[in-house]
């Protein structure tokens, strides 16, 4: 997935690649020339800068070895986190509800377990792959 992110002025393109196990791989590519400022003398533009996305956005999080995520089909809002930690979920149970282009998608599960952690809350935007909530 190739992202373009604008921190404090700056403007990164972020690929992220989806792995199997526990690797990620981010890759950015240099700030746009349109960032220099006006005036200041010409320097060339880094390689490479670090990826910091926007505090309202939850990036895909690595996989955890101690249990299943329920992850964000696609990018949305959360509308609803129906489970509390410690709550039994049966497969196939919703438990997070997403607005995605003006709709309601519910986000069930695919196997039953306990919750053991939740990753968000109401009024959340998530990207495609973010972890949602723990099993």
């Amino acid at each position: 997935m190739k992202y373009r992110a604008t921190v404090n002025g700056k403007v990164y393109e972020v690929e992220i690649e989806r792995m199997t196990g526990s690797a990620r791989r981010v890759s950015a590519a240099g700030v746009s020339a349109s960032m220099a400022e006006p005036h200041a003398e010409s320097r060339p533009a880094p390689e490479t800068a670090p990826p910091q996305p926007p505090k309202q956005v939850l990036a895909p999080a690595p996989d955890t070895p101690s249990g299943e995520a329920v992850v964000s089909p696609m990018s949305g809002s959360v509308l609803e986190v129906r489970p509390k930690v410690g709550d039994s979920v049966s497969a196939g149970q919703t438990v997070v509800v997403l607005e995605a282009m003006k709709m309601e998608i519910e986000i069930k599960t695919e196997h039953a377990g306990t919750v053991s952690s939740i990753c968000v809350k109401k009024g959340d935007t998530v990207e495609s792959g973010a972890e949602l909530l723990l099993l």
